[in-house]
């Protein structure tokens, strides 16, 4: 892994770890440029994982638990994250190649979580639904609330596909909590709101209805979303206005960010004409860019 002759050896990740002081970092978990990296860099370890989420890294530390300190590292390289692979062959195979069978780590079975699948569900509808009739690019996906969280899905899942997708349009949508998707609690958390009296009210699944909405949040809620490398506009409500890029820019570096006059609803109700001319100047702006 010393061995840097595949790598950009110019790359700040490398310039950094140049710098540092001998022993003073254990290892170095970089990103952001997508580029494959299990390698020892004046003494440290670093990883990077590709990009797109479609592998992870993995560096073990033998630790002396009296000092504290290092004593051995060992390296892996980047194992890509799939349901199923090819025999003999790296990377992922899709469910319907007759040569596939079912992934595996370290000896146990890949398995698939539920929860990401129930997530990623409605976004995987509509792209299907999209390349139905449509079936190639450029897309320019938007949305507003939770609709937006969709087009964002929709987006990283085209991408991933080789497409192009020169803008996503997000409306009065909050962007993904830090610990979404993390609480483990099965769908079970409890939601509350604000009922006609003041009082807070817990949903609870009565009927076919709010037992729909109720599953509803729950996905919504676990959503953590992923990075993504494309172009991003924010547009939010005045009377709602989170700070620049309302936290997207966390996952969406790319992002412009935008006001419109009105609340959640009324920017839509009351104040559709100038909504309409934020989004259309951004949209326009992003395909002179892509062409």
């Amino acid at each position: 892994p010393v061995d840097l002759s595949s790598c950009d050896d110019g790359a700040e990740m490398f310039a950094v770890a140049r710098q540092l002081p001998s022993g003073l970092v254990d290892v170095m978990v970089t990103g952001h440029t997508h580029a494959t990296v299990a390698h020892v860099v004046h003494g440290i370890p670093m990883v990077q994982a590709d990009y797109w989420g479609q592998a992870f890294s993995r560096v073990d530390l033998t630790v002396q638990t009296r000092t504290g300190k290092v004593e051995a590292t060992r390296i892996f390289p980047p194992q890509p994250v799939c349901a199923r692979h090819a025999p003999g062959e790296s990377g992922c195979a899709p469910a319907s190649s007759p040569t596939s069978v079912e992934a595996t780590y370290e000896g146990r079975p890949v398995a698939v979580d539920a929860a990401v699948t129930a997530a990623m569900a409605p976004a995987q509808a509509r792209v299907s639904a999209l390349r139905a009739v449509r079936p190639h690019g450029p897309y320019v996906r938007g949305g507003h609330c939770n609709g937006a969280l969709v087009a964002y899905a929709m987006a990283r899942q085209l991408t991933a596909g080789g497409e192009d997708v020169p803008v996503v349009v997000l409306i009065e949508a909050e962007s993904p909590r830090l610990d979404a998707g993390s609480s483990g609690d099965g769908g079970t958390a409890r939601f509350v709101k604000v009922g006609k009296d003041g009082a807070p009210e817990v949903l609870a699944a009565r009927d076919r209805t709010s037992d729909i909405d109720l599953r509803y949040r729950h996905v919504i809620d676990g959503y953590a979303g992923a990075p993504w490398d494309g172009h991003v506009v924010v547009i939010q409500a005045q009377e709602r206005d989170r700070g620049p890029g309302a936290g997207w820019m966390r996952l969406a570096p790319d992002c412009e960010s935008h006001l419109v006059p009105g609340g959640h609803v009324t920017m839509i109700t009351r104040h559709l004409g100038e909504l309409a001319a934020v989004v259309r100047g951004a949209i326009e702006r992003a395909l002179k860019v892509a062409a």
